[in-house]
């Protein structure tokens, strides 16, 4: 078998979701770098897409190592790389694979914090610390060399962002915003579709806000034994509303850039439920109203500029008289 058969049963391998499948491809693997690496046969030399799916296997697969395990084949092609084997060059995809395996982990302990500009502290955790660290590579050296084949996308984006709503910690929201803020920046210097903020980005900013009111309602943000309980549910309240608020500007920027002829804007029921239940959580009758009002303006809206010319109501009320009278 050549190399090209190699990568395509490791490729099937890795893709197939199978239990072991990320171990099985990996041992493939292992075999092809030798055959090219020891054996001498440079032809039998790996590409970038077959690391990527196994990282990505690793990744899908639900292990306790599984994220160590992508560092070291992401190390593995860095060292081919240096060696002279350009195909294992690590790019956009494998990165993405690296940041998603990061991002899964359930190396969950908080180990770090980081103070942001409004003064909010946050309290991270250590995988998705190091999908940031891969962003952060990412876009440093497409900034740095112009190397377009590193260059961040919306998958990049995406996956750091949700590593953040989904890691359940106190300031979150305001990290997500960070990073929406440098795709934003990205995007606008270089005008590249593969970088827009669309929806599911936004929504998944939204989903990082509301770990503020998530919180709160589980009763985790405060100490009931805490002589300061009173001064501490005030501090959560008022981080609840700030939330809010930034969630309501998110949706109502959606909103706008939507009706302004953006499809990829378009507020999903997910966007508003998040919405709705901030302001469920302050008890803010009005601004729950205001979220149903926009949910259905919007929806009346689609349908609309989606119904066909044939099943307008009026034009079929218009055409019902002449077919009674024939």
């Amino acid at each position: 078998p050549d190399a090209q058969a190699y990568n395509r049963v490791i490729n099937a391998i890795a893709r197939s979701r199978e239990p072991q499948c990320a171990t099985k491809a990996t041992t493939l693997l292992g075999k092809m770098e030798e055959l090219c690496t020891v054996g001498g046969y440079t032809d039998m030399e790996p590409c970038a897409k077959t690391f990527g799916a196994i990282i990505n296997a690793h990744a899908n697969s639900g292990d306790v190592d599984a994220s160590d395990k992508a560092a070291e084949l992401l190390q593995r092609m860095e060292s081919l790389y240096q060696l002279g084997y350009h195909q294992v060059k690590p790019n956009t995809f494998v990165y993405n694979a690296c940041m998603n395996a990061f991002a899964k982990s359930v190396e969950s302990s908080s180990t770090g914090t980081r103070t942001y500009r409004s003064g909010i502290t946050a309290t991270r955790t250590e995988g998705e610390m190091k999908a940031e660290q891969i962003l952060n590579l990412m876009e440093k050296m497409y900034k740095e060399n112009g190397d377009e084949s590193v260059k961040p996308d919306v998958i990049s984006y995406s996956t750091m962002i949700n590593a953040i709503a989904n890691s359940g910690c106190h300031g979150a929201g305001e990290r997500a915003e960070h990073i929406l803020q440098r795709m934003t920046q990205l995007y606008l210097a270089t005008g590249d579709e593969k970088v827009k903020p669309n929806a599911i980005i936004m929504t998944a900013v939204i989903k990082a806000w509301s770990s503020s009111w998530s919180l709160l309602s589980s009763g985790s943000t405060t100490n009931v034994n805490d002589d300061n309980h009173s001064d501490n549910f005030d501090d959560d309240m008022n981080g609840v509303k700030t939330a809010a608020q930034k969630s309501q500007e998110l949706l109502e920027r959606m909103c706008m850039v939507y009706l302004a002829g953006d499809r990829s804007m378009k507020p999903t029921k997910v966007t508003f439920d998040l919405v709705f239940e901030a302001f469920k959580t302050l008890k803010d009758q009005e601004s729950m109203e205001w979220v149903n009002a926009v949910r259905q303006n919007i929806s009346t809206m689609d349908n609309k500029y989606s119904r066909k010319p044939n099943q307008h109501p009026r034009r079929r009320q218009q055409q019902s008289p002449s077919k009674s009278s024939s």
